[in-house]
This record gives C-alpha cells, structure tokens and sequence, in this order.
C-alpha cells in the first residue's frame, strides 16, 4: 500500500525525510554519491549530525525546477503535474519518495535536474541513463510503484538532455535490499563500514573533534595498521616514479610552453604567486603587534610508529 504524507512547510518535509531513506540518499547508499558516503548519511540519519546545508546551488536547481519541467513538456509533448507530497509504501517502509512532477496519462514522473558539476556533465553527455542519478531514480520507481521515470537534465544553461528508465524489478529489489541493510545500522545505532572518501574523513573529524589522552587498545587492528603502512609505501614509491616520469617529460620540453603527446596535450608555463612576508613586515613595523593577526585552529594529527623488529 502506498501513502502520501501531507506536509505544511519546508521544516516539516524535512523531519518527515529524517525518518526515511529519501531519492537523493540512495547514492550515498550505493556508494555513487561522490560528495556524500554511507557513514556520513548514517551520522546523519541517526542524528549525530546535522543535515547538510543548503547551499545556494542547491536553492538555484529548486528554482529552476519549474524551468526544467516547462522545457521537458515542449520538447516531449506531455503534460506533467506537481504533487506535493511525500510517498511512503508499506512494502519498504524505511524509504520514502518525492516525485518532482507525474506524468498526465501514464503511469510514470519526471525527475528535473541542472547541474554544473563536471562529474556530472560527463555522464549526463552520454547515450546511457546517467550513473550518478541511477538510484535516486530507480528509488522513486521503486516507492512510487510507476512503471516509468523520465529524467530532464539542464547542463551549465544551455544543454538540455531526457533520459527514460523503465520499472526493472530486479534492479529495484537489489537497491532495497542495500536500502534495508544499511537502515538496520541506523535503527541499531552502529555504523556502517567507513571508506576513504572526504565524506567519511570529514564526519569522523565532526564526530570526534578532540582527543583526551588516553590510550585505545587497538590489537585487533594490527593488520589495519600494516597495511596502512605498507600502502603509505606504495604511495612513496608510485609518487617518486611519477616524478620521474614528469622530469623526463620537462627535460624533452625545456622551455616550451605546451606539448603535444598523441591525443595529449601537455603545459609547462609560467605562474606568478605572491606571498606575504611577514618576518619582514613586522621587523619593519614593531608598533604592530603580530599576535592579534594569527588564528588559531585546532585539529588533530594521526600518525602510526613503531613497527615489529625482524
């Protein structure tokens, strides 16, 4: 059975979200989101931290929304309707779905997106349905019970891209099951495994912000430990061998600006940074008092030493 939960406002469409897995969750769940990981959206969902911020391009894409719609019709012929409400079904009843317009006469919605992103332009320019809204999409067919999702894509204000994606049972069925397995670690309050994305990085570092001295046995990690070091090794080494090959690179340009290798293309130019020197300024001018320019930020540092003796 599907429901259609009434909200008032914006504040009120947002606590209903909180208790739900909505559209634009389901990449963090899947891993496809680039800018939110599953360990983000569980510290959120569980309230450890706040929801992301609406920022302004986030408000500009709300805006043109309509625009988006509008131009899907012309192009299309069909007619869409909005439908202010939140979707819940019984048979997921950790998901919820809000569909930005239905399709008149046919069982199916349109999902309007812009965008500026360069990830998100180079797959919005190819034949197949775009990755990065792939399980937001198939979210809402999955919640919605339609057969049928269109998805509109305005790029940068000046292309314009539709895409179509049919009801696949087996795909749905696939992504609500992750849906429910990653809602249980929400339900029981334990995290899902981190990854290395600057997502997780940043969420731990708001999480856990300060240290208090003391000291954490961490034996079951030691293998964790190893390979941390000997991937840090790796990276040394992969880095050194990169630089090398760049030398030899420069030292077949010398002083030309650009190369050209096949179908690359190469810069070598020159670039202008200017710095302040402040030991300078502050000699020069001692009625300054240099502390009151300083800001301080706190943070914290890891580092791994020791290792076993051979």
């Amino acid at each position: 059975m599907i429901a259609e939960l009434k909200y008032a406002d914006h504040d009120e469409w947002l606590k209903i979200r909180s208790q739900y897995i909505g559209g634009s969750d389901a990449g963090a769940v899947t891993g496809k989101n680039p800018w939110m990981s599953q360990y983000e959206l569980w510290a959120q969902k569980t309230g450890k931290i706040p929801p992301t911020e609406e920022k302004l391009i986030m408000r500009v894409g709300s805006y043109l929304e309509e625009f988006v719609a509008t131009e899907f019709e012309a192009r299309t012929g069909k007619k869409v309707r909005r439908k202010n409400r939140t979707l819940v079904n019984d048979e997921y009843p950790f998901a919820c779905a809000n569909l930005d317009r239905t399709i008149v006469g046919e069982k199916a919605f349109l999902e309007c997106k812009t965008t500026q992103s360069l990830t998100v332009k180079k797959q919005v320019g190819g034949a197949e349905f775009p990755d990065i809204y792939y399980s937001q999409v198939l979210h809402y067919l999955a919640v919605s019970g339609l057969q049928k999702a269109y998805l509109a894509v305005l790029v940068e204000n000046r292309d314009f891209f539709i895409f179509e994606l049919d009801r696949d049972q087996e795909q749905i069925d696939a992504l609500m099951a992750l849906e429910k397995d990653f809602w249980s670690h929400v339900l029981s309050d334990t995290a899902p495994p981190v990854d290395g994305s600057d997502s997780t990085t940043e969420t731990l570092a708001t999480l856990y912000p300060n240290s208090d001295g003391s000291t954490a046995d961490l034996w079951a990690y030691e293998s964790e430990v190893e390979q941390y070091l000997a991937l840090k090794d790796q990276i040394k080494d992969l880095t050194k061998l990169a630089d090398e090959k760049a030398n030899v690179i420069k030292e077949a340009m010398k002083e030309a600006s650009k190369g050209v290798a096949g179908p690359y293309k190469i810069s070598y130019g020159n670039q202008i940074r200017k710095t302040l020197n402040s030991k300078q300024l502050f000699e020069e001018h001692k009625e300054i008092n240099p502390d009151a320019y300083y800001s301080e930020t706190q943070y914290r540092v890891f580092k791994v030493a020791g290792g076993k003796k051979s």
